[in-house]
């Protein structure tokens, strides 16, 4: 019987619907500072975001005052800051993807 592949699942931090680790943008927490980890290997706690402009929303406008995940207490003004980040990330990413929907750029040999 052939083996099921597994992908890791994480819950989002603004809708809260779960779904794959690598459709999700982490944010860790280091040293009592939350920061946007895009790669995945800051150390310290983290938790997750769709790559979603209506996840990041919900997640600036969240109530809650804890979150469990990062162990950390997150006022109003650093989850905006942390929302401002991760946005100007998707934002990058893209520009990214529709830069590179020709494919790859040639470049001429300047030794003709």
């Amino acid at each position: 019987m052939p083996r099921r592949s597994y992908e890791p699942q994480r819950t989002c931090l603004g809708c809260a619907g779960r779904g794959a680790k690598a459709a999700m943008i982490r944010i860790a927490a280091q040293e009592g500072k939350v920061v946007a980890d895009p790669e995945g290997r800051a150390l310290g706690r983290g938790g997750y975001l769709h790559r979603d402009v209506e996840c990041v929303r919900k997640f600036a406008a969240s109530k809650a005052k804890e979150l469990r995940s990062l162990k950390i207490r997150l006022d109003r003004p650093e989850r905006l800051r942390i929302s401002e980040e991760i946005g100007r990330l998707l934002d990058r990413a893209a520009k990214d993807a529709y830069n590179n929907i020709d494919g790859p750029k040639t470049h001429q040999n300047s030794r003709q």
